[in-house]
Formats: C-alpha cells, sequence, structure tokens
C-alpha cells in the first residue's frame, strides 16, 4: 500500500470518527435541551443569532470538530487550515440581548456599590452594567477635585481627617417603604464614619465621625421613613476609649447607634455585649436586627470561637427612644449611651429592649 492510499484511509476513518463523536453529541444536546426547556425545546438545528443569520448549534459543534481533527492531523498531513465566511453578520440578527442598552438610552435602574479601600461609591446601570459614575466619598479625588475645594476638604477635615476610608453597605432612604431618590448613607469600616449622598447632585453632602466607636461595619435606614439612619460598631474598644482602660479588654464595648439623617447627629447610642456585624430594619421601623459575632468577648481565636451559638440582637427602637427621651443613660463624649448588656435591668422582663437570639456561631451576614 502506497504512502497516500495509508493517508486517504486514516483520513476517513477520522471523518468517521468526527461524524460519529458529533452525532453522540447532538444527541445529548437535544436531550439537555429538552429536560431544561421542556419538550417543546428546539432541536439542536435551532441559529443561533447573536453569531449571524443561519448560524446553527450543528455548524458550532463542526467548527469545533474541525479545529480538533486539523489539530491531530498536523503532524501527519503537513498543514491545515480553516476558511473564514464572508456572510456572517459580526453584529448578530435582528434579536437584541435583553441586558443590551443602546448608546442615547437609559438604564431602567441604577444600582450602588461600595467601593471599600477607594472609599466610594460605584454607580452602575441596570440592565446594561456599565460604570456610569464614582461618587467620592471618604477618599479625596483629584479628578473630581473632592477633598480639594474649601467645602468637601473642610468637611473631610470635620469629620476625623483621615487619609483613607474603607466604605461599606449603601443604604437608600425610603418614603413609605419605598426608595424615594434623596439620599444614599455608607459607613467607613476603616475609621467609624457614616456619610450621606444627595442623590439630586450625587455628591457627598455630609459626614459624621461617630463618637465612641473604632468602627463602623453595617449601616441602614429605618423603613419606612428613613427617621434615623444606624450604625453598628464593630470592634470593641474602651468607652470612653481615654486610655484608661485600654489594658483591659474586659472593659470594651460595641454599640449600636442612632444617626438623624438631617442633621447627621449622633442622637444616642445602645452599649451591648459582643461584636456587631451587619445592621437591617423591619418594615415597620420598630425592629432593627443586627448580626453579630465573639459574644465570649475574647481577644484571640481560641477563645473568640469556643461557643456554638452567639446573639443576633434586636433592637426595640421605640423603647430606646424613650429611655432617652426620660434622661435614663449615661452621656459619654456628648452622647447618649443607654445600657443594652444581657444583664441591664432595660432588659429585664418580658420586653426587653434588646433581645439576645442565639444563633449558630457568627451569623455574620443577615442581609
Amino acid at each position: 500500500m502506497s504512502t497516500n492510499d495509508t493517508t486517504d484511509e486514516e483520513a476517513s476513518t477520522e471523518r468517521k470518527d468526527a461524524d460519529e463523536l458529533f452525532a453522540e453529541h447532538e444527541a445529548q444536546l437535544n436531550e439537555l435541551l429538552a429536560d431544561v426547556e421542556g419538550p417543546d425545546a428546539p432541536e439542536a438545528e435551532s441559529t443561533l443569532p447573536s453569531l449571524g443569520d443561519g448560524v446553527t448549534r450543528r455548524d458550532v459543534m463542526k467548527a469545533g470538530a474541525a479545529v480538533g481533527a486539523v489539530g491531530g492531523l498536523a503532524g501527519c498531513a503537513g498543514t491545515g487550515g480553516l476558511g473564514n465566511s464572508t456572510d456572517t453578520q459580526a453584529n448578530g440578527g435582528d434579536d437584541v440581548p435583553s441586558h443590551k442598552v443602546p448608546p442615547g438610552e437609559h438604564d431602567e435602574y441604577y444600582g450602588f456599590w461600595s467601593g471599600g479601600h477607594a472609599g466610594d461609591i460605584r454607580v452602575y446601570g441596570i440592565p446594561s452594567m456599565r460604570q456610569l459614575t464614582r461618587i467620592p466619598v471618604f477618599n479625596r479625588e483629584g479628578a473630581k477635585g473632592y477633598g480639594f475645594d474649601d467645602r468637601s476638604s473642610e468637611m473631610l477635615e470635620e469629620a476625623g481627617d483621615y487619609t483613607w476610608g474603607d466604605s461599606h453597605h449603601p443604604s437608600l432612604s425610603e418614603t413609605d417603604g419605598k426608595y424615594d431618590g434623596e439620599y444614599i448613607f455608607v459607613n467607613d469600616k476603616a475609621n467609624g464614619r457614616v456619610a450621606r449622598v444627595n442623590l439630586t447632585y450625587f455628591e457627598t453632602d455630609a459626614i459624621v465621625d461617630v463618637p465612641n466607636v473604632q468602627s463602623v461595619h453595617g449601616c441602614c435606614i429605618q423603613s419606612p421613613d428613613t427617621e434615623y439612619v444606624f450604625a453598628n460598631s464593630e470592634f470593641r474598644t474602651p468607652m470612653p476609649n481615654d486610655g484608661r482602660d485600654v489594658n483591659s479588654p474586659e472593659e470594651y464595648v460595641s454599640v449600636f447607634s442612632a444617626i438623624d439623617p438631617e442633621s447627621m447627629d449622633v442622637l444616642w447610642q445602645v452599649e451591648v455585649d459582643g461584636q456587631l456585624d451587619i445592621v437591617d430594619s423591619d418594615k415597620d421601623g420598630r425592629w432593627v436586627l443586627a448580626s453579630a459575632y465573639n459574644d465570649e468577648e475574647g481577644v484571640e481565636i481560641e477563645t473568640m470561637t469556643r461557643d456554638d451559638r452567639d446573639d443576633v440582637k434586636a433592637f426595640d427602637v421605640p423603647a430606646i427612644q424613650e429611655l432617652v427621651d426620660a434622661g435614663e443613660y449615661e452621656e459619654v463624649n456628648g452622647v447618649p449611651v443607654v445600657d443594652g448588656t444581657k444583664e441591664s435591668p432595660h432588659n429585664e422582663g418580658d420586653d426587653p429592649i434588646v433581645r439576645y437570639i442565639p444563633t449558630p456561631k457568627s451569623p455574620t451576614a443577615s442581609r
């Protein structure tokens, strides 16, 4: 047998194997379509508009098989190539993907994401997922002049004059339980600040450096009408943090803070056991729930993870406000601080101001 005869026979075998493989894959694809799309699923011959008019699943699978065949034969047959069809339309057919928003048209929604160590808020269009803008909040931004003009530089200086921030958990203002497009609030996990962004101009217009906390992780508004903005101090710290208890971790505390959304003043705080994390309001505005961890109040991993359960904290906001109005608090650094620890007299009986709800270890994601 000549070399050419051998090559022709091998090529014929390759074609036969490819056809059998294609038939097998086509059958599997039809079964999968039937499982996913139901008994009325189209056959594998249906076209793929996003790849151009007339392009079918079979064409795509043949192209894949051809690439494999060329790669396998290159060593014995010398060279191989694939032709390009000039009829294929690069832009697809008439069907437009639902996420595509043509130039000049607007997205249906805006989405707001925290920027982490960039200290900003990112605004994306939905459904296009295009980044529309970034709103500087806790960090100076030279491109927009934020932190360099008189107004914004003074605002940052008065809120602690920190050199950077770590933005987390943007929370939109509400009226009657619906987003009203007026403000968005966001917290600084690095330095314990809360900021307000005016959504008329998409600019930060107020920042408060929350007293008696090191870090704020978890920020939300009170639904349905944004009467308060709430902030959780995550890390336990001495209170007051003036050096007297720095070497006595058993004296450290975490606090839950209520902020006036208009003045951005801290109205009151509640001291609790353990460490606080994420926070959210119920739809009636009475209860605000905070996830938590380290109810053991340890300073080493072995102690912090000792128990099988930690306590989610549920704050009864009207009851706390009544205590503040009645003067039943201790003022620390100019802020009324209510005792909400487990042993507090305010938590005795059937109507505690803070309910401690045992939950499997470290429930740190409540929203």
